[in-house]
């Protein structure tokens, strides 16, 4: 194979993983936005490397009225999968019911069934850390975690409050994913509210 078609091959392949990446950001940005406008506070959905947004919802207050999807938001939910795992979605009456007895509002282009990697609850105000022990400090915020281990799968759940909204992070740790990741991932929600 000549040096032409290698550097032609390699040229494409880092064009599709920009085009990739640009996609997700446009994601991110059209979530944080919804949510930011459901919950009336600045929203940080940072990137995550080889992860990509699945399912984003809006959560709503358990003990409103009949119909669960009225009434005043009271958080959201969003779970980041891996980018190269096929996306497997739930059957539209799946969805309904979910949405019904979460008394959550799907935002994300469908509900799927894959697990999160990264899932991460946003409410206006301040979340408490509970029994979260550890206790580290970023850019002047004070961020709470646990490691958790459940059966096989181990994770960082971590707390970090940022002026008028608070989010929990649970992190799975796997051998792509460290402590160290989910750190940084706290670090970019607390940059991107400085910016």
């Amino acid at each position: 194979m000549s040096k032409k078609i290698i550097y032609l091959l390699m040229a494409m392949g880092i064009f599709v993983v920009g085009c990739g990446q640009e996609e997700m950001g446009q994601e991110t940005d059209s979530i944080a936005d919804q949510i930011e406008d459901e919950l009336g506070v600045s929203v940080v959905l940072p990137e995550a490397e080889s992860k990509e947004i699945a399912n984003a919802m809006i959560n709503y207050a358990p003990d409103q009225d009949e119909d669960p999807l009225e009434g005043d938001a009271v958080g959201a939910t969003v779970g980041y999968t891996d980018e190269d795992e096929s996306l497997t979605p739930m059957d539209e009456e799946m969805v309904e019911d979910w949405q019904e007895r979460q008394r959550s509002r799907i935002i994300s282009e469908s509900l799927y069934e894959n697990d999160a990697l990264i899932s991460v609850d946003i409410r206006p105000g301040q979340i408490d850390s509970g029994d979260l022990a550890e206790e580290t400090e970023i850019e002047g915020h004070d961020v709470h975690y646990n490691l958790m281990q459940t059966g096989e799968i181990e994770s960082m759940v971590l707390v970090v409050n940022t002026g008028d909204v608070g989010y929990q992070i649970q992190y799975m740790l796997t051998d792509e994913a460290s402590e160290s990741d989910a750190l940084d991932f706290v670090e970019a929600i607390i940059e991107g509210h400085a910016a």
